[in-house]
């Protein structure tokens, strides 16, 4: 099993897409009275006023932060609603180290500092960190749209200022917090039961785009577990400009037959 030093450590200039490979936070309240719904109409409940777009383009600027680790880097994102995810990594001085490209069933990834290039499918990293992640979970977390998870039991309820989107899927607790008076999602939290990881995702500064308000931070706490205890991770986002155009986008990536495929280390005994 994966653990998130070694994930985020080789991902680090992913940080804040990478963290969502492991999203876990709080745990669900048993006093609050819920009513069972279907997936299809959990988003209706809530009531959550979404970003619609078919293609967005993004820049912004990521912090990550853990025990042993400091990044700062720029972030350029383009996206094609349910079809691309493409983003850009550049250092301070504006050059560009890593480029990454999501489909909907792949994910590729360049880091042209150290000449290499990784390629996953979707298969093969749930079966590897035991987590669902997909291209639709990460175009919502980007613009900060709910995400419905295909079977589970799904909930919704009222708590305090929320109406929270509650979803248990086999060992994961995830619930997505809507305000009640913005409509908009203000916060993800999921828990893993069987490893008690924990994250919480969070946005602000929320500003209209396209006649829709849309969150310009994205900041995220994963706790986590290993051999002396729990960990904390941060990643924090600020978008500089967002903009939904309708003129379509391009997605260069080509990676070059001089870069080495490399792996990502996800057990301790791995070669």
């Amino acid at each position: 099993m994966i653990t998130p030093n070694n994930f985020l450590g080789q991902l680090k200039k992913l940080a804040l897409y990478g963290s969502a490979f492991l999203l876990f936070a709080s745990l669900f309240s048993s006093c609050q009275k819920k009513t069972s719904t279907t997936a299809d109409s959990i988003t209706r409940k809530a009531r959550a006023k979404e970003i619609d777009y078919t293609f967005f383009e993004a820049r912004g600027r990521v912090k990550y932060e853990n025990a042993d680790d400091r990044e700062r880097f720029s972030v350029d994102i383009r996206m094609l609603k349910d079809s691309l995810v493409w983003i850009s990594m550049r250092s301070g001085t504006g050059i560009e180290g890593a480029r990454a490209l999501v489909k909907k069933d792949s994910i590729f990834f360049i880091n042209r500092l150290e000449k290499q290039y990784m390629i996953y499918t979707f298969d093969e990293l749930d079966q590897k960190i035991n987590f669902p992640f997909n291209l639709e979970m990460l175009q919502s977390i980007i613009v900060g749209n709910p995400v419905v998870f295909e079977g589970g039991t799904a909930l919704v309820d009222k708590l305090d200022n929320y109406k929270v989107l509650s979803q248990l899927l086999d060992n994961l607790k995830i619930r997505f917090w809507v305000g009640r008076n913005s409509s908009k999602l203000e916060k993800i939290t999921v828990e893993d039961l069987n490893s008690r990881n924990e994250l919480n995702i969070s946005y602000a500064d929320f500003k209209e785009v396209a006649r829709a308000d849309m969150p310009f931070e994205v900041n995220s706490v994963m706790s986590y577990y290993d051999e002396t205890g729990v960990k904390d991770a941060t990643v924090e986002m600020k978008y500089s400009k967002v903009e939904i155009p309708n003129e379509p986008l391009k997605f260069p990536f080509k990676i070059s037959p001089r870069h080495k495929r490399v792996y990502i280390k996800f057990d301790e005994n791995q070669d």
